[in-house]
């Protein structure tokens, strides 16, 4: 579907969140949503090649790769638009940077409750148990 959106000072508002938008924010309904899973789908593959990174340089090629990606299918990353804890049914476009800034976050959480994973069952694969259906919240 075609996102409506309006400009205004330079960020621009929309109304229509597709299949391919990342919605950026806490609660079941962004970490839900249909182009959240795709996302995180994303940075679990990327998730080896992540860990074994060495230089900040390709780390921040790896989070790239994802954003580029997200891009590519016609994907946004989008934030709520509140006043006051309250939704206003709109969502904004962030820019680049906070886009890499919420894929560096995703990463280093996976990492994390894969290293966790790890300890508790040596032979637990946390991406495979995610592609299986399975959500760490």
């Amino acid at each position: 579907s075609t996102a409506a959106t309006s400009e205004g000072g330079g960020d621009k508002t929309v109304y229509d969140v597709t299949a391919t938008d990342v919605l950026v924010g806490r609660g079941k309904g962004a970490y839900l949503s249909e182009g959240n899973v795709k996302f995180q789908k994303l940075v679990t593959a990327q998730l080896d090649n992540y860990k074994v990174a060495v230089k900040n340089q390709d780390k921040a090629q790896i989070i790239q790769d994802i954003v580029d990606q997200v891009h590519a299918a016609g994907g946004r990353f989008l934030k709520e638009d509140e006043k006051n804890g309250k939704s206003l049914g709109c969502f904004t476009e962030i820019d680049e940077r906070q886009a890499r800034i919420k894929v560096a976050q995703a990463l280093r959480r996976w990492r994390r409750l894969d290293a966790k994973a790890e300890q508790l069952v040596p032979s637990s694969n946390l991406a495979a148990a995610t592609a299986a259906g399975d959500h760490p919240d």
